[in-house]
This record gives C-alpha cells, structure tokens and sequence, in this order.
C-alpha cells in the first residue's frame, strides 16, 4: 500500500485526483452505455428482468385490490339499495295496514250498532210476544176460574223471564194479583197433589 502512495506520489497527486474525478464522473455514464447497447440489440439484464416482473407483479396486485373494493363498494350500494328498498316496503305495508285497521274498525263498529239496535228491536219483540203469552194464560186461567200447580209454575217462570227481558208494566200490576187470587186445583195425576 505504501509503494502505492509513493507511485501516486511520483505520478502527481493532481493527476491522481484528476483520474479519481474522471472515474467517478465516467463510470455513470459507461454504465448507461452498456445498458443502452444492451437495450438496442434486445438483451436484457437479469436485475432488469427482477425488477419489471416485480413491477408486473405490483400492477396485478394493485388491480386485484382495486376488483376487490370496486365490488365491496359495488355490494355495499347493492345491499344499500336493497335494505332502502325493505324499508320503503315495510313502511308502505305498515301504512296499508293502519289504513285496512282503521276501516276494520269502522266496520265493527257499524256491526256493533247494527247489532245493538237489533238487540233492541228483538228485546221489544220478545216482550210483545210474552206479554201475549201472559194474557193468554191469564184468560184460560180466568175462564176456567181456577189454576193448576203446572200452570201457576209456567205462569210465574214466564213472568220472571218478561220481567229480565224489560217488561214489568202490567204483569206485576193486573195479571200476577188476578191469577195469584184464583183457587189452586190439583189435576189427578198431578205432581203436586196433596198427600193426605
């Protein structure tokens, strides 16, 4: 190493740095004259070759991240779409459904009033028809001028019925007190006949 700094020495060291300068500033540029001459006869190197395939490499990944968001992007908008639309729906349904529930209820209660005053009507039916019955009971009853266990028991359960069904005007008043006063005759073959 000494007999080369002497020989560097000898030669000139202005000399020396000058062809350090000019090794470094040419060895760039024969490197890049190499891999032109490579280049224009269609030779490659092989670091060259690593480094486009890593490039490739790089692009295919970067495109199959890009597939892969543009269709969680794209599934997202579709179940996005999807999940509006359901909501759309169900709020339609809903509102169907308190519009059908509404005219329902208008529909019960029309039925209810249609019910109750047929309820109503019948009550003053079946009072007409047990008044009848009632006076006609009381004419056999007074015709005969007498009245039978049976018929005081079916006499008096029809009045309790009347009366349940609303009317009371003029059982309580005239029939009762007039059957009530007529004597009480056991048929033979009566249930009721007195044991003596």
């Amino acid at each position: 190493m000494l007999e080369l700094i002497d020989r560097a020495g000898a030669v000139g060291w202005g000399t020396v740095l000058v062809a350090i300068a000019l090794v470094i500033l040419l060895v760039p540029i024969a490197i890049e004259g190499w891999n032109r001459l490579l280049k224009s006869l269609g030779l490659v190197k092989k670091k060259s070759l690593q480094e486009a395939q890593r490039e490739k490499e790089i692009a295919e990944i970067y495109k199959k991240i890009g597939h892969v968001q543009d269709d969680i992007v794209g599934k997202q908008a579709e179940y996005h779409e999807q999940s509006i639309k359901i909501r759309d729906g169900l709020a339609k349904d809903q509102a169907e459904l308190r519009e059908k529930q509404q005219e329902i209820q208008a529909a019960v209660k029309d039925i209810t009033a249609m019910l109750q005053d047929y309820i109503r009507k019948d009550d003053k039916k079946t009072i007409a028809t047990f008044r009848t019955t009632l006076w006609q009971l009381h004419k056999g009853f007074m015709d005969q001028g007498y009245v039978t266990p049976d018929g005081l028991k079916t006499f008096k359960e029809l009045g309790k019925v009347y009366e349940e069904a609303g009317g009371d005007d003029i059982y309580h008043d005239k029939l009762e007190p007039e059957v009530l006063s007529l004597e009480i005759r056991y048929p033979d073959g009566s249930i009721y006949e007195m044991k003596g």
